[in-house]
């Protein structure tokens, strides 16, 4: 340890000594660098060229890290465990397990590229090897390791992290744990994970996962790295809070419907007030979703981009301005909202029959192969499982490692997100209009057939039971065994209002009135299946909204081109309002700080842009 401390020493001294660079580089490279000169050229030049890096590119990135770090602010020489908040581990989860838990995250120190620790030159490797990959590379699950500024594409910018946080290094991980986390004197380590703990998973990311007894249910624990070096630990930033669970990483409203039973319904209220907080217009159209809000604040909204509709993306939003965190790229549309799971990964579908995994600062985690198109937006349990349709018939279960625990033969497309049981099962419902238990096996419990399609997604009831609405307005309740409770038909259609559930057990559910009058009624009925109230508006357009205090948010549109985001509370009377023009509400979702979100899109102009706003 005596030796490399030394080391980091001398080399920064060296690095002090050069003069500095001839300019500021861009993301593209000069194709004339300036000569170095003084002893980091010669520590740099006596360094082989990487196998596959092209010669003068090996240079370019050798005289930007000389001109990064003789520019950078002095800083204290040697080795020191992260303390910038781009190290910060923020997928931080503990997962049940047994008598115990199983605490899991991936390693995270920005410029170390090689993942073995220690942000140094051979770090520059990584780069060059991967030079001007993107995010649409076939390989960019191990490309984007050495996408150091997360913008997508591997370029000499990525030289600068590896130049500002130089000796930067992680020995290992601290779990801790504390009653009251906000004293930082009261964490108390509870088990030791040193790197060397940790395994490579897809493209070459470092995880780690750790059991251990836990010292209570109601305790917070994090992850905090170490440099041991020196006559003491020298400590990094910490990661975020779990406890048992890991709900504290996602949000309220982390996937469509609000959680994976689909209730829709949020424990915040929204606002009273129809003011704007701000509304943005986005790089492509968000159609038919929802967005999704992680345990931060961010929110994250899937895309269907390029000019022929046919690419994608995802977007990481803040929710105070509206401004983008990040935007990660798909080769194909993606038109299936968000899930956020316990350990704030973020799943979405894809056209191409591709699910994808993302942390929270964007990178890819995993990705899983199917063969039909994607619909149906993913709903992701407690364990970390993401549960998924498709057109190729399937129903898939995919682990938090990015592996399968199951698929299972639907016989009918699957359109509309799977819900969760309370025993570990799932609901599906087909477009042919079958609805199937599955166990959490993945084997048959039961099917019922309604004989109408179905497109909007199931609601799991208070009493273990599953809501379905229909194409043709009938709305079917049916219990935990498979048969049928109740049924009632709305007189409309079924399309994308969909279904919410109370709190008291009352099915609220949207409709568009047969007629081509662009009508529609917003109904609740009671758990016994009869009609409590309804209001009569404009069609339903998006999925419902509850809020804590009663009210039941929509999008519609009618006939005299009056569309807007509506609130209604019992027994049927109008709450809220607000005109949105020639866009459509789509989605709509309410934020931790009781923020109202809604997806705004131009139906009738497809070439168009999408909104996304936000009220306070």
């Amino acid at each position: 340890m005596t030796n490399r401390l030394f080391g980091f020493c001398f080399i920064l001294l060296l690095i002090l000594l050069v003069l500095p660079g001839c300019g500021r580089r861009n993301a593209q490279l000069n194709p004339e660098p300036a000569e170095l000169e003084g002893p980091l050229a010669a520590e740099l030049a006596a360094l082989d060229v990487p196998a596959g890096v092209d010669q003068g590119v090996w240079k370019q990135l050798t005289a930007e890290l000389a001109r990064v770090v003789a520019n950078a602010e002095p800083r204290q020489a040697g080795a020191a465990a992260p303390l910038n908040t781009t190290s910060q581990v923020l997928d931080f989860c503990v997962w049940p397990e047994g008598g115990g838990g199983e605490a899991t995250w991936t390693y995270r120190n920005q410029g170390d590229y090689d993942q073995n620790g220690e942000v140094n030159i051979s770090d520059l490797t990584p780069v060059g090897v991967h030079f001007q990959k993107t995010r649409l590379s076939a390989d960019w699950i191990s490309a984007q390791l050495a996408d150091g500024d997360r913008n997508g594409e591997v370029n000499i910018a990525d030289v600068t992290p590896i130049g500002m946080n130089l000796g930067n290094t992680v020995d290992g991980y601290e779990l801790q744990y504390s009653a009251t986390p906000e004293v930082e004197a009261s964490w108390t380590m509870l088990e030791d994970a040193p790197l060397s703990s940790g395994s490579s998973v897809a493209g070459g990311l470092l995880r780690f996962a750790l059991s251990s007894a836990l010292a209570a249910v109601d305790d917070y624990y994090r992850a905090v790295p170490y440099y041991a070096g020196g006559t003491g630990s020298d400590y990094g930033i910490a990661s975020n809070l779990a406890q048992l669970g890991g709900q504290g990483v996602r949000g309220d409203w982390c996937m469509e419907g609000h959680d994976a039973t689909h209730a829709g319904r949020s424990a915040h209220s929204a606002p009273a007030g129809q003011s704007l907080r701000w509304e943005r217009t986005l790089e492509g159209r968000a159609a038919g979703v929802s967005p999704a809000v992680g345990a931060d604040g961010t929110i994250y909204l899937p895309l269907v981009t390029g000019e022929e509709a046919d690419t994608g993306a995802v977007l990481a939003l803040s929710a105070q301005t509206g401004s983008t965190y990040w935007e990660y790229q798909c080769p194909g549309a993606v038109r299936t909202a968000a899930a956020v799971g316990p350990d704030g990964t973020v799943h979405f579908g894809c056209m191409d029959g591709t699910l994808y995994a993302l942390r929270a600062d964007g990178a890819l985690k995993w990705i899983y192969q199917t063969t039909g198109k994607m619909f149906s937006p993913p709903a992701v349990g407690n364990d970390g499982t993401a549960y998924f349709g498709s057109d190729s018939s399937y129903l898939y279960a995919i682990k938090r490692d990015g592996t399968l625990h199951y698929q299972y033969n639907t016989y009918g497309m699957v359109r509309a997100a799977p819900a969760l049981a309370a025993d570990g099962g799932a609901y599906v419902a087909t477009v042919p209009g079958v609805v199937h238990k599955v166990t959490e096996a993945g084997g048959q419990a039961w099917t019922y057939d309604t004989g109408q399609l179905i497109t909007a997604a199931p609601v799991v009831t208070d009493f273990s039971g599953v809501c379905v609405a229909t194409w043709d307005g009938v709305v079917f309740a049916l219990t935990a065994a498979g048969g049928e409770d109740w049924q009632y038909p709305t007189g409309g259609k079924v399309l994308t209002g969909g279904l919410a559930l109370g709190e008291d057990g009352t099915v609220y559910v949207g409709t568009e009135l047969q007629g081509g009058q662009a009508t529609g009624r917003i109904i609740a009925l009671k758990s016994d299946g009869t009609l409590d109230w309804n209001y009569d508006t404009s069609a339903v357009g998006s999925p419902l909204a509850l809020d804590a205090a009663g009210n039941v948010f929509a999008g519609v549109y009618g006939a005299s081109q009056i569309k807007g985001l509506i609130g209604v509370s019992a027994p049927g009377q109008q709450s809220w309002w607000y005109a949105t023009g020639a866009f459509v509400p789509q989605g709509v979702a309410i934020a931790d700080d009781g923020a109202l979100l809604c997806v705004l899109d131009n139906l009738g102009n497809t070439s168009a842009a999408s909104k996304l706003a936000a009220f306070d």
